[in-house]
């Protein structure tokens, strides 16, 4: 049924955060890809060391085909480095970012 690319904003421990992760896992069930784009406090998302009530939601996301995108300013303005990160993350500049975002084929989704 297409792709969605739902961008995500809010820390994954805040009421915001946990409502994205639960609407990331209901377009899985609806579309046939699903990016991740983290900005702001979500880049945590991608990080090894989650919070414990986000662990179980993006291990089945991401068990489920979702790719993860992180903006690389906003992770190190969070003094986070790349090798934090899961193995499946895939690091972007603005511009990189403003070409996924704009790309015909997904449907762009924005998150608090």
């Amino acid at each position: 049924m297409g792709a969605v690319c739902l961008v995500i904003v809010s820390p994954p421990t805040s009421r915001e955060g946990r409502e994205a992760l639960s609407l990331a896992e209901s377009f899985l069930a609806s579309f046939d890809a699903l990016a991740l784009v983290l900005l702001q406090d979500a880049v945590v998302l991608a990080c090894r060391k989650r919070a414990p009530e986000t662990f179980e939601a993006m291990e089945r996301l991401l068990a489920r085909g979702a790719s993860l995108y992180i903006l690389r300013e906003d992770l190190a303005l969070r003094g986070l480095a790349s090798a934090e990160l899961l193995e499946s993350s895939v690091l972007m500049d603005y511009p990189g970012l403003a070409k996924l975002l704009a790309d015909d084929r997904a449907q762009v989704i924005g998150c608090m």
